[in-house]
């Protein structure tokens, strides 16, 4: 009986028995313990920023005034301006003469470096500068001196890519082969991206065409895509091995390009739409269109 009775405790009634009763004191035991153990944590500080990191955040802020900025957070930030070994700060100060001077390092020298005589500046590639002179383009690294050629502006031709967009609108090489690929102009450039040691691409105007160029460094030739005779490509960035695009409809486009392993020639192995955007619908009403 006593058993029984013991048994019945356990299990009869409110249902509160002995068992759940330690279960509910263990419960509230490391519900106080995680209370006050939040009460005393105090997060981290910004200033606790290991010196490693520290340094990686400085190799990425170029301009003069922003490594000011960090520095002035606070002692440990200070400290690891100095401990780290940076490439010269932008900007540069341009003269008339195409000379670019640099501000003073701490040692009190200027880094400068001077345009080539008749060269042109076009657009900015990241750490790279592009110009033009005689009709060839080049990339030219300020810092490092170390210089890129590029193909004519007046020698472009169609690139190899597939005719289907996966998810997308196809490139017909008809639109391309007729009047609104002119060969007859020459290549105006809207932005260069370095994306590797082997591929550059670029935004480029063929007439009314405003597509996509790849072109490898050295190389006679810009490889245009047909991209642009379904839509002007008004962006583009390269990210982890793809190079991605929007166009004119808002459309995100991922292109795979790679070296032929063949003839070593770049080709297009892939274009894919990743994100379709929202149709855009006119209404006509009275006075105008909305």
């Amino acid at each position: 009986m006593a058993a029984g009775d013991e048994a019945g405790s356990d299990s009869g009634g409110d249902g509160a028995g002995p068992g759940q009763a330690a279960l509910q004191e263990t419960t509230q035991d490391l519900q106080m313990s995680f209370v006050r153990m939040m009460q005393t944590h105090s997060p981290q500080s910004w200033s606790a920023l290991p010196s490693e990191l520290a340094g990686m955040v400085l190799c990425r802020l170029p301009s003069h005034v922003d490594r000011v900025r960090f520095a002035a957070v606070c002692h440990h930030w200070r400290f690891s301006r100095q401990e780290h070994s940076l490439p010269p700060p932008l900007p540069w100060l341009a003269f008339p003469d195409g000379t670019f001077f640099g501000l003073p390092r701490g040692d009190g020298a200027k880094e400068s470096f001077k345009l080539p005589v008749s060269a042109n500046y076009c657009i900015t590639c990241g750490d790279w500068l592009v110009f033009s002179q005689n009709d060839t383009c080049f990339l030219m690294n300020p810092f490092s001196k170390i210089t890129l050629t590029l193909p004519k502006l007046s020698s472009f031709c169609l690139v190899d890519e597939p005719v289907g967009i996966i998810n997308g609108r196809d490139v017909v090489d008809e639109d391309m082969s007729g009047p609104l690929l002119q060969m007859d102009t020459a290549i105006s450039l809207r932005k260069v991206i370095r994306c590797s040691g082997l591929l550059i691409a670029a935004i480029v105007d063929i007439g009314p065409l405003c597509t996509v160029a790849y072109c490898q460094p050295g190389s006679t030739t810009w490889l245009v895509s047909g991209l642009g005779s379904k839509g002007s490509v008004i962006d583009m960035m390269f990210y982890e091995g793809m190079l991605y695009v929007i166009d004119e409809f808002n459309d995100l486009l991922a292109i795979n390009v790679r070296q032929d392993n063949d003839n070593c020639k770049l080709r297009v192995s892939r274009i894919e739409r990743l994100l379709d955007a929202a149709p855009c619908v006119f209404n006509l009403i009275h006075g105008g269109i909305s």
